[in-house]
């Protein structure tokens, strides 16, 4: 057993030529020998302490070792397998975009094969003209509460609780949750991380080299990456009389 770094030509599998094995990075232990070749591993000075290439390998002739073979998967409901490396920010953009395709690879609607994920008490999503602006949404996924007021959104993905603001045009991006963008904004091929607001009148995806100084350029496919700002937390409340106050350090009651 080997393990090659995504190597240019890859090794083929014995008997079927123009196939290869290739590891999908999904692994499942149990807790104790986890933590056994975690800490064995972390011993030996010649390993880089990688999981394909390292401990998996070190693992087979000493333990029950088995692959699973995902080309043989087969789905309820006539769904293909679906799976994609997201290791970089050009395949996590065209893993979001491969959702809004149809037929789209990853179905989200097959009801004999549910995806589980984390549901919440927001109100449905929104679409209304304003402000003298019309509205429209062209193949777009959207979540709870998201709200386009007036503007045109297409081939976008959009979270919770995000808004578009009247006269902003948004194309081939990923809007992030509480995200508020402004009015007349243009955005094109953008990730827009969480809890960003865009000031009314910024456009985002049309000149690299503005891009580039303001913002996170993915050189290898062009996207342009806001990532979530900082958040100022709010300082602990303390009640006169509260378990806090009462039970604070001497450095915290300044006593």
């Amino acid at each position: 057993i080997d393990f090659v770094e995504k190597p240019s030509v890859p090794p083929e599998i014995p008997g079927r030529p123009g196939f290869s094995f290739v590891s999908m990075g999904n692994y499942i232990f149990e807790r104790e020998m986890l933590e056994e070749s975690v800490l064995s591993d972390n011993e030996k000075k010649d390993s880089s302490h990688d999981f394909g290439r390292d401990i998996i390998p070190s693992l087979y002739k000493s333990h029950k070792v088995m692959a699973y073979d995902f080309s043989t998967n087969v789905l309820p409901g006539g769904d293909r397998p679906y799976w994609k490396d997201v290791g970089s920010i050009k395949a996590y953009w065209e893993a979001q975009m491969d959702l809004l395709k149809h037929p789209s690879e990853l179905s989200l609607y097959n009801q004999q094969w549910p995806i589980r994920t984390v549901s919440y008490s927001d109100p449905p999503g929104f679409t209304y003209p304003a402000a003298d602006h019309s509205c429209s949404v062209d193949g777009c996924l959207r979540a709870e509460a998201s709200r386009v007021l007036g503007a045109y959104v297409r081939k976008s993905v959009l979270s919770r609780n995000c808004v578009i603001k009247p006269g902003a045009v948004v194309e081939e991006s990923i809007i992030g949750q509480n995200v508020e963008i402004g009015e007349n904004c243009r955005l094109r091929r953008v990730i827009v991380d969480a809890h960003n607001i865009i000031p009314p009148g910024t456009s985002i995806g049309f000149d690299p080299v503005e891009d580039a100084q303001k913002y996170h350029l993915d050189l290898a496919s062009g996207i342009v990456v806001l990532g979530m700002p900082k958040i100022q937390l709010r300082k602990k409340l303390i009640i006169p009389g509260s378990y806090e106050q009462l039970f604070r350090s001497p450095d915290e009651t300044g006593f």
